[in-house]
């Protein structure tokens, strides 16, 4: 049985700090969410405007095939072979046409590596269409996987706009991730610990401190710039998501970590407030 899940409401004292960080970090145009999970109180700035996913797509992948692993209809062990219709060259590609990979490695290479060409095989695998039913089956709005990455064509039958996110919808499912709620608790551990793993410190990451545990996935295209995940502390999870889309890059990555560094304080000083 999966844990309960603590209800979220919106807590107009942390929107109205969301929305003063907002502004003091310059992402007044920015999609941000904070959720205390544990406490189930949730802040969200511009919740609702859809923005290009860029490599934030691959969270609801990763969350599709370990839905997948633990019904059995797939196991981590099982191996795929590289195609050269999932082949991109975009963003430093670990893989090549003709290499055998197993379900497990994609899934790592895909969120530490942020690797398209495994990001690809697995929308290949999984289905987008199935992927976009799980998400619905979970009332998980304002995400839709679309199409593979790396500039390859629509899929069949899927509408040609790319993938898109909100910071509502990665908010609600990074949510039930902190809980152990998305999938089961089993897999939901395994995926948390895969996103402690993300190689990609440019953003939320350069605004921590090294002992701070983030969970987290990144992503970018030529005109934006994310992060969004778990920042695990001792006394519960907080739920953390940026979507930006306001170049140049370096000053969006340079916010980012002033927005996460400024929303740990802003939860651990309600967390010491409210146990007071």
């Amino acid at each position: 049985m999966q844990p309960e899940l603590p209800l979220v409401a919106e807590d107009p004292v942390l929107t109205g700090a969301l929305t003063a960080l907002a502004r003091e970090t310059g992402l007044e145009e920015a999609g941000l969410a904070i959720v205390m999970s544990a406490e189930g109180r949730a802040a969200f700035h511009n919740p609702d405007r859809p923005f290009t996913a860029a490599s934030l797509v691959k969270i609801p992948v990763m969350a599709a095939l370990h839905d997948a692993f633990a019904a059995k209809r797939l196991h981590p062990g099982q191996v795929l072979e590289v195609t050269l219709a999932d082949y991109t060259d975009t963003w430093k590609p670990a893989l090549r046409p003709g290499q055998q990979v197993s379900l497990e490695h994609l899934d790592s290479l895909m969120i530490r590596a942020s690797d398209n060409v495994a990001t690809n095989m697995l929308i290949g695998l999984l289905d987008a269409g199935t992927i976009a039913a799980w998400l619905a089956q979970r009332g998980l709005a304002g995400i839709e996987v679309r199409r593979k990455l790396g500039g390859t064509v629509p899929m069949p039958g899927v509408p040609a706009p790319g993938n898109r996110v909100t910071a509502r919808g990665l908010a609600g499912l990074l949510h039930l991730l902190a809980a152990g709620a998305l999938v089961s608790p089993c897999e939901d551990a395994r995926m948390r610990e895969i996103m402690l793993g993300q190689e990609d410190t440019a953003r939320f990451r350069r605004g921590l401190d090294p002992e701070d545990r983030l969970a987290h996935k990144t992503g970018e295209t030529s005109r934006t710039s994310h992060d969004a995940g778990l920042l695990l502390d001792p006394d519960g999870s907080t739920t953390l998501v940026a979507l930006t889309a306001d170049p140049p890059l370096d000053r969006l990555n340079r916010r980012l970590g002033d927005f996460a560094r400024a929303a740990r304080d802003l939860v651990r000083a309600e967390r010491r407030r409210s146990a007071d």
